[in-house]
């Protein structure tokens, strides 16, 4: 065999093996996309999943109230406290009637305030009672709040959006008071100073500073400030330039005079002025 047919048949094989690797390396980015694929199919089931196990436990917290700022005594009956916090605070008579399967105290606290009250209602009527009687009865009084309990991912997602809230109900109020005919100065400046706040705590996440805004007001007041300074220059040309037409009216009217005496003198040289004649 020839050096020649050596050549060919060495090329021969290598062309076999790199086909088999071709083959070989195509079934593997097959096989790792149809693995990728199904990761992500699982991915989204778990997602699923979890959602649906968050919208149980949701659903079994719905019966539930938590209630904060109520003063705690090792040796109370839990329940008899809740109630008279009902009958108390909120004004609901019948809260010695009304049926709960389950009242606990939750974990101390580390700020030093008592524990908040879970508690468990057989009704949801009655539940939602006390909930509508919250806004009434403790707008006056900060250190009590009572809310329905929600799953901690829940508790995030609401404080996630608490922001965009705020900022809605300012612009609802805005709305509101620039349909109105009559607007009270007052309620526009609460509104606006409201905006404000909610737009420095968005520079703040957003690494911008709070000054900014002081810097933006300090340059809007020099910008009034030159346009003051700009109005009063105006105003000084102005004054000048009366100044000076009253002037030219005082040498014309000097002038003329000057010339009535000419022609006057002109007229009768031995002609004496008058004794109520003054020279100018």
């Amino acid at each position: 065999m020839s050096e020649v047919e050596l050549i060919k048949e060495t090329v021969k094989k290598h062309d076999g093996v790199l086909e088999k690797e071709e083959s070989h390396h195509y079934e593997i980015e097959n096989r790792v996309a149809t693995i990728e694929h199904r990761n992500r199919e699982l991915l989204e089931e778990n997602d699923q999943l979890k959602e649906d196990f968050l919208k149980l436990k949701t659903h079994s917290m719905k019966y539930n109230l938590i209630f904060n700022g109520i003063a705690c005594n090792e040796q109370e009956n839990t329940e008899q406290v809740l109630k008279h916090f009902i009958d108390q605070e909120l004004g609901i008579e019948d809260a010695g009637t009304i049926p709960l399967q389950n009242v606990h105290r939750l974990r101390r606290r580390n700020d030093g305030k008592p524990p908040g009250i879970i508690a468990r209602f057989a009704k949801y009527s009655d539940r939602e009672r006390v909930l509508r009687a919250v806004p009434e009865k403790l707008r006056d009084k900060r250190h009590l709040s009572v809310f329905q309990q929600f799953p901690p991912e829940i508790v995030q997602r609401r404080t996630a959006l608490t922001p965009q809230l705020r900022e809605a109900k300012l612009r609802n109020s805005l709305d509101q008071l620039v349909g109105n005919d009559e607007v009270d100065i007052d309620q526009i400046n609460d509104v606006v100073t409201g905006i404000c706040q909610v737009l420095k705590g968005a520079a703040s996440k957003v690494s911008v500073s709070p000054t900014y805004f002081k810097t933006l007001n300090d340059d809007d007041d020099d910008d009034d400030d030159d346009d003051d300074d700009d109005d009063n220059d105006d105003d000084n040309d102005d004054d000048d330039d009366d100044d000076d037409n009253d002037d030219d009216d005082d040498d014309d009217d000097d002038n003329d005079d000057d010339n009535d005496d000419d022609v006057s003198n002109d007229g009768d040289d031995d002609e004496k002025p008058p004794k109520d004649f003054k020279k100018r």
